[in-house]
């Protein structure tokens, strides 16, 4: 049975970790509430487990010194791309890979890792932030974007330290001690004020208008009253919805790989999820459901030509993966053709030219998540329904600035009379 003890529940529902040992060979005293990469510990198991590795990687480094093959980046990459990348998300090793060639690999990957240091890569991530490099010259990167470097190198650092590459020395100075570890440099004010982009409620009704001319309406529907990713949008089937629960169910996502478009498993499993649907939206998937099945039934008695549902679709939701042809989905064109993320393409098109906007279909989510917040959607109700992994994710739509916010906040001013 797992060692709970010094394990305290906080009040966001994260837990805290006491880590306390006294002996001749080892002290050590200390509290955390994240781990390396700066992840809260969402259930006691996770924070069990830091502890148990913080005490085993203290105690490694106190043991006399093994012989430590000194590799380059370069190497320890490779190593996680034939070792332990296997089970990480496409997206994942595309960014990855980005940041690796694009970045990473001609400032450091030549370097041995018994010359690199904290200092080595804290001077690159502050040169990202501020000024940015020879892949973007004259412009520096967003904080959000630095941030994702600073947990691709703890990766490789526990890659290295996994793999023999370095000793639990300079993976505890490296990853652990909080006064030499690699962090990310002081964010600069712009940063720290920036507000969640969203839509309001005209911007929304001039949407609805454009939208509502073409194919990709309900897409649109689905983004602003369910808060789902543009890949979960596009992967839904009739199957996944219940007209009697008014529900819709989110267990896989649409992607393109390969040269073809795939049925994926969701980010992560908090991603699979039940969505309540408002009553009017729930009304108006019952009718385009009627229509389907219309059609559906036609085709199979021979009275509809033409209906072109006839798209190869590789399953990869389970092995041995399977090719789909005309399944239920319910973002389909009049004709039957298939639509994909990149059916938006075309409207970002026509609202620039239209509505002078800059559409991103991943706002439509973050209107969502904010209109939801500022109706005291309680908050993990709302992580729920959006499939976030960290509770931290959520709460930014609780404390972020917003213009919906700032009306609510006049509105109550309103009634703050003596």
């Amino acid at each position: 049975m797992p060692d709970y003890h010094g394990i305290t529940k906080l009040k966001d529902g994260n837990y805290q970790v006491r880590i306390q040992v006294k002996n001749k060979e080892l002290k050590i005293n200390t509290t955390r509430r994240k781990d390396d990469a700066g992840n809260p510990f969402k259930t006691k198991k996770a924070a069990a487990d830091y502890r148990d590795a913080f005490i085993k990687t203290k105690q490694e480094a106190k043991k006399p010194k093994t012989a430590i093959k000194d590799a380059t980046l370069a190497e320890v990459y490779q190593y996680y791309l034939d070792n332990i990348s296997y089970d990480r998300a496409p997206a994942t090793l595309r960014k990855q890979d980005s940041m690796w060639s694009n970045h990473i690999k001609a400032k450091f990957g030549d370097v041995k890792l018994s010359a690199l240091s904290s200092a080595d890569i804290n001077g690159y991530l502050k040169q990202l932030y501020y000024y940015g490099d020879e892949y973007k010259e004259n412009a520096n990167y967003s904080y959000a974007y630095v941030d994702g470097f600073l947990k691709f190198f703890y990766l490789l650092i526990s890659t290295a330290f996994s793999a023999d590459y370095i000793d639990a020395a300079k993976y505890s100075k490296m990853c652990l001690d909080k006064a030499t570890r690699i962090q990310m440099p002081k964010m600069q004010q712009e940063d720290d004020d920036d507000a969640i982009e969203i839509y309001d409620n005209v911007m929304l009704r001039d949407l609805d208008r454009v939208f509502a001319r073409g194919n990709c309406y309900t897409a649109f529907l689905f983004g602003i009253y369910c808060g789902m990713r543009i890949s979960e949008v596009f992967a839904l089937t009739w199957s996944d919805y219940s007209s009697l629960n008014s529900t819709i169910t989110v267990n896989k996502q649409l992607l393109y790989q390969d040269g073809v478009w795939c049925l994926c498993p969701v980010k992560t499993l908090q991603s699979v999820r039940v969505i309540d649907l408002p009553p009017f939206f729930n009304s108006y998937l019952k009718s385009k459901l009627s229509e389907y099945l219309e059609i559906i039934n036609k085709q199979q008695d021979g009275s509809l030509l033409g209906y072109r549902n006839t798209e190869r679709v590789i399953n990869k939701l389970k092995k041995p993966y399977e090719v789909c042809i005309g399944l239920d989905f319910i973002n389909r064109k009049e004709n039957g053709e298939l639509l994909t993320p990149n059916s938006i393409k075309y409207w970002t098109k026509a609202i620039k030219k239209e509505l002078y906007m800059d559409f991103h279909f991943h706002a439509l989510r973050k209107t969502h998540a904010t209109i939801m917040a500022n109706l005291n959607t309680p908050a993990l109700e709302l992580m729920q329904r959006l499939g976030h992994k960290k509770y931290e994710t959520t709460m930014q739509y609780y404390i972020n600035a917003n213009e919906l916010a700032r009306a609510k906040l006049k509105q109550n001013l309103e009634a703050l009379k003596i």
